[in-house]
């Protein structure tokens, strides 16, 4: 899936859903019952009278919102793609931009997201004829009714008939009441203030009806993936492993299913992926995430442990310096020791760490993977489980068990320098690891 259609899921379809109740349910209801007491307070002066008001709120409360709606479905279908390939080609862009430049696409980039605005545009206003329609129904709805009740009320005057007004004083030659006359012509005016949203509320039950099946149709296809792995027994405290393997075999998605993000989530466990987001705050905030009464002095003890010590040092404010931009404000390298101090501040009984010492110089590099896979070393305390993946492991490491992801998904565990293969932490699997 692309990040696009993520976002219009999360973003969009998400506010479709949470505004249905109050712009489509209660609307409806609300229109309904006052234009069944509108037409009851008109039958009891003029039935004909009555007659046009009730094909009239017909007209304006059923064929408006039902074209209403068509325009709707048309523009979600029309629109969909376009908006999706907008939204993704944006991130693009806004992610991207300075590689973009440098690269001479930047301007291409920009000019595609415009294209596909542009398109999204003229579908929706293509799709936004039979909208029109249901705009000009209200008017000429209001308009027929209140002259059929003016019309009806002449009618009543001249002729004597209608409402009963024996013995009433103020009774006009005729024999209608000017209170009555008043509701004739006034309650059809007042009747279509309820019916005029119902156009915007079958807008709006259309677009929440299509986010309910794409969000049914996103569950659907995390469903139907067919599970690669049964289940992971807990670790014993303190264990340290390691899982190498080349590019693409399926470390990652190991990790992933360790941390219960393709099922159910491990309370005790705590993920940091490769591509954890850095926030556009200070670097303590940014520490807060794994733990939010962490203090300054913790936050820079472990910023120092993880060899972060001298940059920290040229920090003008320390912690509480800004990450403007977040990630963009630092190198790859520091990114890596802030998100690898965020996972040393962290509660979790068990850390996953998913290529900590990734753009890090080999040595530095080398020396991290030491201390993180040796329970000795005083980085991670030592009741703590450590799972990290990497491609650069040392010879001399101290980790308990190492697991090697082959290149077909394939998985082997052996006893590490340190202790001997756990293989009672996996289950049997019924198919390799898919590639990632």
């Amino acid at each position: 899936m692309r990040r696009g259609d993520l976002l219009t899921r999360i973003g969009t379809d998400i506010d479709d859903l949470g505004a249905v109740v109050v712009r489509a349910v209660v609307p409806v209801a609300v229109a309904l019952i006052l234009s069944v007491a509108a037409v009851g307070v008109l039958l009891a002066i003029s039935l004909p009278a009555a007659a046009v008001l009730a094909v009239a709120l017909l007209v304006s409360g059923v064929a408006a919102p039902w074209l209403s709606a068509r325009s709707a479905r048309a523009a979600e279908s029309a629109i969909r793609a376009d908006r999706i390939e907008f939204a993704a080609e944006s991130l693009t862009v806004l992610d991207h931009a300075p590689e973009l430049r440098v690269a001479g696409r930047l301007d291409a980039a920009v000019d595609t997201a415009r294209a596909a605005a542009q398109r999204a545009v003229a579908a929706e206003d293509r799709a936004a004829r039979p909208g029109a329609w249901a705009a000009a129904a209200l008017p000429v709805s209001i308009g027929a009714s209140v002259f059929a009740a003016l019309v009806a009320g002449i009618l009543l005057y001249g002729n004597g008939t209608g409402a009963s007004t024996a013995d009433l004083p103020g009774v006009l030659s005729g024999g209608i009441t000017p209170m009555a006359l008043a509701v004739l012509v006034l309650v059809p005016l007042s009747s279509f203030e309820a019916v005029a949203v119902l156009p915007a509320a079958a807008q709006s039950l259309t677009r929440a009806r299509a986010a309910v099946r794409r969000f049914t149709a996103f569950r659907a296809e995390a469903e139907a993936a067919e599970p690669t792995q049964r289940a992971f027994t807990p670790m014993p405290a303190g264990h340290r492993i390691v899982v190498i393997g080349p590019s693409g075999a399926g470390k990652t998605t190991l990790l992933t299913e360790w941390a219960g993000l393709t099922g159910t989530p491990r309370t005790d466990t705590t993920f940091f992926a490769e591509d954890a987001h850095l926030f556009s705050t200070s670097v303590l905030e940014n520490l807060r995430v794994a733990r939010p009464d962490l203090t300054e002095a913790e936050a820079e003890g472990a910023l120092r442990a993880v060899g972060a010590g001298p940059w920290l040092d040229s920090l003008t404010d320390g912690v509480r310096t800004e990450l403007t931009g977040g990630a963009a404000a630092v190198s790859g390298g520091q990114r890596r020791r802030i998100l690898l101090a965020r996972a040393l501040v962290a509660p979790a009984r068990v850390v996953l760490l998913d290529e900590p010492t990734e753009h890090l110089e080999a040595a530095a590099g080398a020396e991290l993977l030491r201390a993180l896979l040796d329970r000795d070393s005083g980085l991670i305390d030592a009741d703590r489980t450590v799972v990290v993946v990497t491609h650069q492991l040392p010879a001399d490491h101290r980790a308990d068990t190492v697991v090697t992801v082959a290149a077909d998904g394939r998985v082997t565990i052996a006893p590490g320098p340190a202790g001997s293969a756990v293989t009672s932490v996996f289950a049997q699997r019924e198919n390799p690891l898919p590639a990632r």
